[in-house]
């Protein structure tokens, strides 16, 4: 399985590839992320991140819908990774937004303040 991820903080164009079995779980992508991009999460437990599912296309609008979503469904810590991401074979798509715990405030104030995190499959 390969995820594309978008940390908080980095903007749009900077993406980081996370490759995971798909039968791993959601607590084994939170180390992976933590891993690909440790500098980030330097200090911070991966338990401690929160992952959030999404579907959207990478393209001029995604920063508008991003804005625009609602950031209030995190992934739960149970299920493997191809039962949640049974459509990530939509390449260029965004399917996880990523917050730190170190954020303040909820996501979508983050996000529109350029301080994003995500994940492509």
């Amino acid at each position: 399985l390969r995820l594309l991820c978008w940390i908080q903080g980095d903007p749009i164009s900077r993406t980081s590839p996370v490759i995971i079995d798909a039968s791993k779980e959601v607590p084994d992508l939170k180390r992976a992320i933590k891993d690909a991009v440790s500098v980030t999460f330097k200090g911070t437990d991966a338990k401690d991140i929160t992952l959030y599912k999404v579907c959207l296309p990478i393209d001029g609008t995604l920063e508008r819908k991003l804005k625009n979503l609602q950031y209030d469904d995190p992934l739960e810590d149970t299920g493997t990774l191809s039962e949640i991401f049974k459509d990530v074979r939509l390449r260029a798509h965004l399917h996880i937004v990523v917050q730190s715990p170190d954020s303040e405030g909820p996501c979508h104030e983050l996000l529109l303040s350029g301080i994003e995190l995500f994940i492509l499959g």
